[in-house]
């Protein structure tokens, strides 16, 4: 569920598309996947809705990533090609969403993606998350980015809910290819482990501070010295 900043209410569904609330007359409009209309919406499953700066929609899909335009109703779809390193990474959209400086992130099923604009062109740049040496299902299980958090006090900086752990990504706005990552992980000889590896959910609460929800307990991790305690249903 997402609220614009026209006071207009959207709802994402699973097999049922968009819909937006209209509120004077007090029923919902569909926008639903046409194979017909290559300007409706790319698939019926959608993740994620924001609005970005200049008033579209942004909407993940389990078939790519779309832009809405309220005006003209139509969509536009971004989608993973395999012969296109600068296409997404992956169709599967989990998350969408802007960083304070405008900047538009995606969370996919393999990897964290940013969308750049500029000089009328689009492309994507992909930030691949696993640690250096590791294949196959490991390394697709430290790409799988089911949520992505701005911080709102640290700048440049994002924290993701991945299925191997917190992940905290440090970006530069002059070398766009370049950022640190720093994993908050389950199993973690280094540090405190989280309850579960598949972190489903967080909230930045301060500045060295997270709450973590996975799928077995929820966390209170702090970021700084890697300590946290562990909460479970009786």
């Amino acid at each position: 569920i997402y609220g614009d900043s026209r006071g207009n209410l959207w709802v994402g569904t699973r097999h049922g598309g968009l819909f937006k609330y209209l509120r004077e007359l007090d029923q919902f409009e569909q926008y639903a996947a046409d194979p017909g209309n290559m300007n409706s919406l790319s698939n019926n499953n959608v993740w994620s809705i924001i609005e970005d700066q200049d008033g579209f929609l942004w909407i993940g899909t389990e078939k790519g990533l779309n832009r809405f335009d309220p005006e003209t109703k139509q969509f536009i779809h971004y989608r993973h090609d395999a012969h296109d390193r600068r296409s997404l990474s992956h169709d599967f959209v989990y998350d969408v969403v802007q960083a304070p400086d405008g900047t538009i992130w995606l969370g996919t099923e393999e990897g964290l993606n940013q969308l750049v604009r500029k000089g009328g062109e689009e492309y994507f740049v992909r930030y691949e998350l696993a640690p250096d040496g590791l294949s196959g299902a490991e390394y697709l299980a430290h790409n799988f980015v089911y949520e992505v958090i701005p911080s709102s006090y640290h700048s440049n900086t994002l924290w993701l809910a991945t299925s191997m752990g917190v992940k905290k990504v440090s970006y530069g706005t002059d070398e766009i290819r370049q950022v640190e990552c720093r994993s908050f992980m389950h199993d973690d000889p280094a540090g405190y482990n989280l309850s579960h590896p598949f972190v489903s959910d967080l909230i930045e609460e301060s500045d060295s501070t997270l709450w973590v929800a996975t799928y077995d307990g929820l966390n209170h991790l702090n970021t700084r010295s890697g300590k946290g305690d562990a909460y479970f249903a009786k």
